[in-house]
């Protein structure tokens, strides 16, 4: 149950059905599966509830479309499906392989995402020679498939019209790629510890648009620039034990971030020169610039 102000839907509903089975076919294998259907129903979609935003108004009559569900508010079903195998391939390697496929259908948006899909394949291994050090990495691959669909509106006298041979629809294509390392140490048993990690993904996307039929006479438009992203964080820590009640951390974190998106690399707080609603209007955290950071701590 979720509750908010100020946004289109205030109250909405989600209930969830979660089945899971685990096999042990053999002693060194273990498979765990599950599957979760989810279901979400508003109770009430206020199309102009964002116009709380323009307290002058907005510089054109029927400025949106009102049948536009914003798909983190709208009804939806979802289908996820979730299976882990472990194995223990060696005396002292474990390998673990995993899968997830999560379908999503939002049956009563005509306009805004219509089905969404993501697929998942993952692997791992963990290799601890000796009982004070273990290390593990993995590797997961992520795709996500999202169907959306629009209308071209344009402005006569000051006011927004409306016509379904303006419709039309974008196919968004994300694929992430994701890779992790870590080990830890016990330098001193029962005193004195090491733990290290690092993770590295890398995600691109791309826009395929397309007119509905009867639409426009040019065709469907050219794909829009792919837009790129990339993440690296890494941590490190050391614990010291002093007694049985008293330890200390060291602490040292790295994260570095990279965003190319056509999208938000030209928005500025405000669009000053940009149409009358650039005077209008002010663009919180509409940007996320790139940057590297560094902490460290003690505790």
């Amino acid at each position: 149950l979720f509750s908010r102000d100020h946004r289109n839907v205030e109250h909405s509903d989600e209930n969830n059905f979660i089945f899971s089975l685990d096999l042990f076919p053999v002693s060194w294998i273990t498979v765990r599966n599950s599957y979760t259907r989810s279901e979400r129903e508003a109770e009430a979609y206020d199309p102009d509830a964002h116009e709380e935003s323009f307290p002058e108004g907005e510089a054109v009559a029927k400025p949106h479309l009102e049948e536009l569900r914003r798909f983190d508010q709208a009804d939806r079903d979802r289908d996820k499906f979730v299976s882990q195998a472990s194995l223990k391939v060696l005396e002292k390697v474990d390998l673990m392989l995993g899968a997830h496929i999560q379908l999503d259908d939002y049956p009563k948006s005509s306009y805004g995402v219509k089905e969404a899909r993501s697929t998942a394949l993952s692997v791992g291994v963990n290799f601890y020679p000796v009982s004070r050090f273990s290390f593990y990495g993995d590797y997961t691959r992520e795709f996500l498939f999202t169907d959306m669909q629009s209308r071209l509106r344009n402005v006569v006298g000051g006011v927004g019209t409306d016509s379904v041979e303006n419709d039309w629809g974008t196919k968004v294509k994300d694929l992430t790629d994701i890779f992790s390392l870590g080990f830890m140490l016990d330098i001193l048993p029962q005193e004195l510890s090491w733990q290290a990690n690092y993770t590295y993904s890398y995600s691109w996307g791309r826009n395929e648009n397309y007119f509905t039929p009867g639409g426009s006479p040019a065709g469907n438009a050219p794909p829009w620039p792919i837009t790129k992203n990339e993440l690296q964080f890494a941590n490190s820590f050391i614990r010291y034990k002093i007694s049985e009640n008293v330890s200390v951390w060291g602490e040292y974190r790295f994260e570095k971030y990279f965003i190319k998106d056509f999208a938000l690399d030209d928005l500025a707080p405000q669009m000053l020169g940009v149409g009358n609603q650039g005077l209008r209007s002010v663009f919180l955290a509409a940007t996320q610039p790139d940057y590297e950071g560094h902490l460290f701590g003690l505790r």
